[in-house]
């Protein structure tokens, strides 16, 4: 399970979408966080944030407690204070991940979001980071994220391209659209729409295979939309279809930089309804941590909201994925002003499978039944990965093989051809024994059939 923690309030910037500028003026005690690190089981992992965590000068310090006490530990940063000697005191502490906040892949577009000179400054300390990761040969998880607005969604799809360009090897790339309801600083004007945002999700995913050093794309979108873009463009897109994270038992909740823990902080101002009206028998600002056992923190409040996260709108009615599919259940208890909905979503969804021709694999009977796919080889496809590395996709299964640069092109080869005739006589020309070369052939043999490839013909061959 996971925990977020707002280290501090306080930020460099002023983001016009930003929802915890309302907390700028508090910062966590380095002792609260301390005790709440150490007295924390293992098996919880902390994500920080803020605000800026690099803003405290004791973040390092505290990131290296979390990793000694076991714990699973990311951050995330807007990337402007990565300086040389602040990334290499970061990685120093063994920490997990670092998500990096970039929203336009333009001066024009991002600094309209956060301001005059933080693209450039983010650039530099996410190519310091990414370069300084390869220097370590260390297996840290370097994520980019951007927020969709009115004002930078177009130029979020140039982003991929230019961490190409700029050869920043990324694991996953995310993309959320703004939230624009539910805290005081809220600006309507920002908001996309459900369709422009589905338009950026097609767009992402068009041109997906293009990008070579970005593994995985991250989207947030209902079942039914997840699955229409993985058939229509054969991809594997783990981690984009939304549900509660805390409903779920994935997420413990998250500690706000006053010191108030709540179950999330997407719609604060529900949250506070809630606890200001005792409607489930439940206190849900809680304060004064002192550490977490494996007991849920907010019971009553999952109990109450549970039944809560299914929408059941017309378009429910015939979808596979009904059972399953979950919204914010505050937002639908309380059927106030949605993020995103779900149902505008899914309609323009439905309408966009049919004019595919996608109604059979996305809304038939077995569309929820990835096994009963088969997989053509033209389906697989690569990503490049740090330290000669490479990942091998199966968008069907959703299965991932990472492998090293040599055995990756063996694969290559297989896939363009029935013949293992050119592996072989490959492994011949450098050198290798034809016994060699044959155990060459079978490594790659044995990762298409872990991947459902049809792998008697090249044995017959």
């Amino acid at each position: 399970m996971l925990l977020s923690v707002d280290v501090t309030g306080r930020c460099n910037l002023q983001c016009c979408m930003c929802y915890n500028r309302q907390y700028s003026g508090h910062e966590l005690p380095k002792e609260y966080l301390l005790r709440l690190i150490w007295t924390s089981p293992p098996t919880l992992e902390f994500y920080f944030l803020g605000g800026e965590p690099l803003l405290r000068g004791d973040f390092c310090e505290v990131l290296e407690n979390s990793v000694r006490a076991g714990h699973k530990t990311s951050f995330c940063t807007n990337g402007t204070l990565l300086t040389p000697k602040r990334v290499a005191e970061i990685l120093d502490t063994g920490v997990s991940s670092v998500y990096v906040s970039l929203d336009g892949a333009s001066t024009e577009a991002n600094d309209a979001i956060r301001g005059p000179g933080n693209f450039r400054r983010c650039i530099e300390g996410l190519i310091e980071l990414d370069r300084a990761i390869d220097r370590r040969s260390m297996d840290v998880e370097l994520i980019v994220g951007a927020t969709a607005t009115q004002k930078n969604w177009q130029s979020i799809l140039e982003i991929p391209a230019l961490l190409d360009k700029l050869q920043v090897i990324v694991d996953k790339f995310t993309v959320g659209p703004v939230i624009t309801v539910g805290f005081p600083t809220a600006d309507p004007a920002l908001r996309i729409s459900e369709n422009t945002y589905l338009d950026l999700c097609e767009a992402l995913c068009s041109a997906w295979r293009s990008f070579s050093g970005i593994a995985y794309l991250c989207m947030p979108n209902p079942e039914l939309v997840v699955r229409y873009l993985q058939r229509k463009y054969s991809l594997a897109l783990p981690e984009c279809i939304t549900d509660c994270p805390v409903i779920q038992r994935r997420d413990v909740g998250r500690v706000l930089a006053n010191g108030e823990i709540v179950p999330c902080n997407g719609r604060l101002d529900l949250l506070r309804r809630y606890h200001n009206s005792g409607t489930g028998g439940d206190r849900v600002f809680l304060g004064n941590l002192q550490g977490l056992d494996d007991s849920v923190l907010f019971d009553k409040w999952i109990h109450f909201f549970e039944p809560h996260c299914s929408l059941r709108a017309d378009v429910c009615r015939a979808c596979p994925y009904a059972n399953h599919c979950q919204v914010c259940p505050m937002e639908n208890f309380y059927q106030t002003g949605w993020r995103m909905c779900r149902e505008k979503s899914c309609i323009e969804a439905t309408r966009r499978i049919r004019e595919a021709g996608l109604e059979a694999e996305v809304l038939g009977p077995l569309s929820g039944t990835r096994q009963s796919r088969g997989i053509s080889r033209e389906a697989i496809y690569f990503k490049k990965r740090r330290n000669g590395k490479e990942v091998l996709i199966n968008p069907v299964m959703e299965q991932l093989a990472f492998v090293d640069g040599h055995l990756a092109a063996l694969v290559r080869v297989l896939l363009q051809s029935n013949d293992i005739g050119p592996v072989i006589e490959s492994g011949l020309h450098r050198g290798h024994s034809h016994s060699e070369a044959a155990e060459e052939v079978a490594s790659a043999l044995d990762v298409l059939a872990r991947f459902g490839v049809d792998v008697a013909k090249y044995h017959k061959d």
